[in-house]
């Protein structure tokens, strides 16, 4: 298939662009195509809205410029784009209501759900509906498995690299990179905390080291000394926690006079971006992500980067340029489908060769993921620094 970028990116180093995109999802595109509907292509940002770990405008503020670049560039085939917002919190209890909240509003298509007990519980509501997710965040448990009901749904399609490959690629650099041989796991509450214990030990013999201690955070917990002091002898931490306990275990490590690095997810960037932690903690900090938009050789990149840091105040990570990426891919879906019919657009998201983004390019494999490349950030001069790629995970 040859490759297509569907959107001048370019065009996104003009601050009035992004700016024209804050706060509104009502943009108005300059008119829809003869013959063919006037009505918005709505779509869903099933995001975590509210909770003490949601940080919803690292979601809505890209989903926001998508759509007034969308609108400016002439919508979806000729129709102006709408983005309405839903409320997933953390629980699949949660993301259930807000799927089945958005299905009778009418939207086309759903973008979120950083959380992958999420992703597994809307299965029913979008085989039902028939309506394409590109869900945000997850590992393994996510992969769609045409002969294993236990997979996510045919529907769904992870924007990005899986939360379990990233985390991977962090036990290899903290042995490679870090030379760290001892490695402690502080791993999130969750159904798969189980599996990430057991592929993250596997990631450590495989590259000469060893997992010593594992332990599960208890969620929402105040205080991680019981979990933590067990890795005091360990070269180095990895966790794939959220932003408020990351922000928790450097502060306990400190007060425990443990030095060693600290390597967290997607969520790591966000305790520096967002000051969780005192900037001396996190020197010793470093994130596994799909992208560093701080930090990029891709071409569109910077100039989004610095667009977006002049609109809105603070330093995009890779969420908000997946979350960003995630309108265009629709687009790029909807328009080779030629229609709005879901076996149609079903057949071109499992097609997907797209290579404008500004996190990095993304093909869908047979398990329904689209990226296929990490780095390692570290934040130790103040800055967020990519020391390492992989790229083919």
């Amino acid at each position: 298939m040859v490759k297509r970028r569907v959107l001048g990116l370019a065009a996104l180093a003009s601050v009035g662009v992004l700016a024209a995109g804050c706060g509104s999802s009502e943009s108005s595109s300059s008119g829809s195509s003869a013959g063919k509907s006037s009505e918005p292509v709505k779509i869903g940002l099933i995001v975590p809205l509210s909770g003490a770990a949601a940080n919803p405008k690292i979601y809505v503020d890209p989903a926001n410029d998508a759509v007034a670049r969308l609108n400016a560039d002439g919508g979806i085939d000729g129709r102006r784009v709408q983005v309405i917002k839903y409320d997933s919190g953390f629980t699949p209890e949660e993301a259930i209501t807000a799927a089945r909240k958005a299905t009778s509003d009418g939207v086309s298509a759903l973008i979120g759900l950083p959380v992958v007990s999420q992703v597994l519980a809307v299965k029913p509501v979008l085989d039902q509906s028939k309506l394409p997710l590109l869900f945000l965040g997850g590992g393994q448990e996510a992969e769609y498995h045409a002969d294993d009901s236990k997979g996510a749904s045919e529907y769904s399609f992870r924007i990005g690299t899986p939360a379990n490959l990233t985390t991977e690629s962090g036990v290899e650099f903290s042995i490679r990179n870090l030379r760290a041989t001892d490695i402690g796991l502080l791993l999130r509450q969750e159904s798969a905390a189980q599996s990430n214990q057991e592929l993250l030990t596997r990631a450590a013999t495989d590259n000469g080291g060893r997992v010593s201690a594992a332990r599960v955070i208890t969620e929402g917990g105040t205080d991680v000394t019981s979990e933590l002091l067990p890795m005091k002898d360990t070269d180095a931490i990895v966790s794939n926690d959220y932003p408020p306990t990351l922000a928790l275990i450097l502060r306990q490590m400190q007060q425990y006079q443990m030095t060693q690095p600290l390597v967290g997810e997607q969520s790591a960037a966000q305790v520096f971006i967002n000051r969780l932690a005192p900037a001396a903690l996190t020197k010793s900090l470093y994130s596994e992500t799909p992208c560093n938009p701080s930090d990029s050789r891709r071409p569109e990149t910077p100039a989004w980067t610095r667009a977006y840091e002049s609109a809105h105040g603070y330093t995009p990570d890779a969420n908000s340029a997946i979350t960003y990426d995630s309108f265009s891919i629709l687009k790029d879906a909807y328009e080779k489908a030629g229609s709005s019919d879901s076996a149609d657009v079903l057949k071109q998201l499992e097609s997907l060769d797209y290579t404008g983004g500004v996190c990095e390019d993304y093909k869908t494999d047979p398990v329904h993921v689209t990226g296929h490349s990490a780095v390692i950030m570290s934040f130790a001069d103040g800055t967020p620094r990519t020391v390492q790629e992989f790229d083919g995970l």
